[in-house]
């Protein structure tokens, strides 16, 4: 057996004596400490901490000083405020405490509970339904866990800071790590985070992903229908007060974009970002995104959905640059852009495009365009050559068998209203188009046109083979209006038409008379026709309201045995010799 353990008696009645000593002094000092706790006097001290590490005002309708289970310090009704800081508000903050520290006579807590807070900040509110503050030793290694609910969506927040012993300290910083989570989508900050309060010297890594747009939008109280997943990322630094942030990347479905962008802080402060989109269709994105896309009504080429003039009028209050290029952009009508550069500067709602350089419709373009989100105001200056009417009609989803039509096209116009609709139904300013040859396969047109010009001969076609065409149509609030704004020249024909190309209602109404290059046709004397209907797909015919004037120069050719219609073709054929149609529209 064990040899047993002898102890002293006298040992032993040290050893019950010191415990009783320790028992009575942890009981002397809870007596001693709540008799020296003054309530009203601890409102007063917290105040004052709080008012020199925060900067803030500290109220509160009661705090006491609890010792069972532990001892905690409980607040009720508490009210954190400072001038131009949110304000925080809690139904009830309880603050368990470190006892032998206590018992010193200072007072470091362990962990906080916060129930029922809510803070508020730029209009919008987080309500705190639950959380908790861990902390080591001098506010080392602290933990945060909280319950929160946003725009009537729960939120979840888990962050870990390295060192907060020097919270509120001008130019302090710490290593830390913020997750925000809430529906499908997370929000994770991780780095050198300051703790005074300001941006000195941040220097984090972000990256926010989410199943669906809408559950970011949801945060941000956005409503938008589930589309596309949404991922991002960048790095952000302080340098001498500009936010810096690199190594941007966003997708949002299939829309890629890298970049960067600075942020400098001011009166009025200043955004400069360089972005490199990869291929953008932008009907897709915009559904994407959320968006609606209505099919325009009936016959309207042009969509009345209001446009984002509220993403303008949401930058008032700042200035900076955007210089944006697009490996290919696919316009909402169908049009492709490809190596499109762009460079523009912003102040306020005014958006200033001053340049964008791109290849497109087999040809190349450049131009500007203005904004002014305040007024719903747009002005657009386009060049461009080498464009085919071909690949215009067919990248735009149209059917007209058309190939070739290289074109040159200027435009100068400015225009106003709520949506694109408005915009092209109130436009003014010139907008000329020259066409080189091209040939449209259309057995109408091309009967109608041998029909007119080369009758006598028995010559049958199926085809119409352009020389040129030109358009030449100063548009003043929607409308171009004038005796010469369409012509055009084909092997065997020339035509030259006024009327009206009418952008509001989205009508044209052109007539003019077709003229034999050579030979004897029915042009000769009863060539008049007519291109009427939706802009979308006007129609050529005859010109019925010209009968009088036919059956005039058909008397004629009657009595003069044709000889009047034999004037008549060669006076045309010298009049087209003399007066290209493709030229006159521009005189």
């Amino acid at each position: 057996m064990p040899e047993a353990v002898y102890v002293p008696m006298n040992l032993r009645k040290a050893g019950l004596w010191s415990g009783g000593i320790l028992v009575f002094l942890l009981l002397a000092a809870v007596v001693a400490v709540k008799v020296m706790i003054d309530p009203q006097r601890l409102k007063e001290v917290v105040r004052e901490k709080v008012r020199k590490h925060w900067a803030r005002e500290l109220t509160l309708s009661d705090l006491k000083l609890e010792f069972s289970p532990l001892p905690s310090l409980h607040a009720v009704d508490v009210t954190l405020a400072g001038k131009d800081e949110p304000a925080i508000r809690a139904a009830q903050l309880i603050a368990d405490l470190e006892l032998v520290p206590l018992l010193l006579g200072e007072a470091r807590y362990r962990t906080i509970y916060v129930k029922d807070a809510t803070i508020e900040r730029g209009g919008s509110t987080w309500r705190v339904e639950e959380g908790t503050v861990e902390s080591g030793p001098d506010l080392h290694d602290v933990k945060i866990a909280a319950s929160l609910w946003r725009n009537r969506k729960p939120v979840s927040l888990v962050a870990q800071f390295d060192d907060l012993s020097k919270l509120g300290e001008r130019g302090e910083s710490t290593t830390g790590r913020i997750e925000l989570e809430w529906n499908q989508a997370k929000l994770v900050a991780a780095g050198r985070m300051p703790v005074d309060g300001t941006i000195a010297r941040h220097a984090i890594q972000v990256e926010l992903s989410a199943e669906s747009i809408r559950d970011l939008c949801d945060f941000f109280g956005i409503e938008r229908r589930p589309t596309a997943p949404f991922n991002a990322k960048f790095d952000a630094r302080e340098n001498e007060g500009r936010i810096e942030i690199s190594n941007l990347d966003i997708a949002l479905g299939r829309a890629h974009v890298r970049g960067q962008a600075t942020y400098a802080p001011a009166t009025k402060p200043v955004i400069d970002a360089k972005l490199a989109f990869g291929r953008v269709d932008w009907a897709q994105a915009y559904l994407d995104a959320g968006g609606k896309h209505p099919r325009p009504k009936g016959e309207e080429t042009f969509r009345d959905t209001p446009l984002a003039w509220w993403a303008l009028t949401g930058l008032e209050g700042f200035k900076g640059t955007v210089d944006a290029t697009f490996e290919t952009l696919i316009l909402r009508n169908g049009i492709e852009l490809t190596k499109l550069a762009t460079r523009s500067s912003f102040d306020g709602d005014r958006w200033d495009m001053t340049s964008f350089d791109t290849q497109m419709l087999g040809g190349t373009a450049k131009g500007a365009i203005h904004l002014l989100g305040s007024k719903k105001s747009a002005r657009f200056d386009f060049d461009g050559t080498g464009l085919l009417m071909e690949r215009w009609i067919q990248e735009r989803g149209g059917k007209a068998p058309v190939t070739g039509g290289p074109m040159t096209v200027k435009a100068r116009l400015s225009s106003s209203g709520e949506s694109f609709h408005d915009l092209v139904g109130s436009m003014s300013g010139p907008f000329d188009i020259r066409m080189g040859r091209a040939v449209l396969a259309s057995a109408h047109a091309g009967e109608l046109e041998a029909k007119l010009t080369t009758t006598f001969s028995g010559r049958e076609a199926d085809r119409v083979e352009f020389e040129c065409a030109s358009f030449a149509l100063p548009f003043r609030n929607g409308r171009a209006q004038g005796s010469h704004l369409v012509g055009a020249r084909t092997t065997v024909s020339t035509l030259l038409t006024g009327g009206v190309v009418d952008m509001r209602q989205e009508q044209v109404d052109l007539r003019g008379r077709m003229k034999g290059k050579r030979g004897v046709g029915l042009a000769a004397i009863m060539g008049d026709v007519k291109i009427t209907g939706p802009v979308k797909k006007p129609k050529m015919h005859l010109d019925e309201t010209a009968a009088p004037k036919a059956v005039a120069r058909g008397a004629l050719a009657v009595a003069t045995l044709g000889l009047s219609a034999l004037g008549t073709a060669a006076a045309d054929a010298e009049e087209g010799r003399r007066n290209d149609p493709c030229e006159a529209v521009f005189r």
